[in-house]
């Protein structure tokens, strides 16, 4: 997710793109889902590779056992509040499929009604959504 958030949203220097780069944050409320057979680096250890990433956490896991789907759900709500109390408007989120998923079905009944069933069905690489919530903190 790191390498898609700068390969997209940030210009490249050698293409003369280094103006209007967006700020990026890596929280640890929308990572991946944790599993006995996957381990993270610390944001800290990737900075090398991503200087133009802020990070709010700083935390490295392995985890014993895979993060159950109401887990990740909860980590989802409290990633959207987070969101929701930012000054801007208009957030890209850069994650991880199985994450998106559980935070949609999660917040569905708070989203625009205009939202279609479309923003519930698994995600494909690379996939992008568009999708507006509205109201208050959950």
């Amino acid at each position: 997710t790191l390498q898609t958030s700068v390969g997209v949203f940030v210009g490249s220097e050698e293409h003369g793109d280094n103006c209007n780069n967006p700020l990026i944050i890596a929280t640890e409320l929308c990572r991946v889902r944790m599993r006995k057979d996957r381990s993270r680096e610390s944001i800290r250890r990737c900075k090398a590779r991503f200087p133009q990433i802020e990070s709010e956490y700083d935390i490295s896991w392995e985890a014993e056992e895979r993060e159950t789907d109401e887990a990740v759900a909860a980590r989802g709500v409290e990633f959207i509040n987070w969101l929701l109390a930012r000054k801007e408007k208009e957030i890209a989120v850069v994650s991880h499929g199985g994450f998106l998923k559980q935070t949609l079905l999660a917040i569905g009944h708070k989203c625009d009604p205009l939202v279609t069933c479309d923003n519930f069905t698994p995600f494909e690489n690379c996939k992008i959504r568009s999708v507006i919530i509205s109201g208050d903190h959950f």
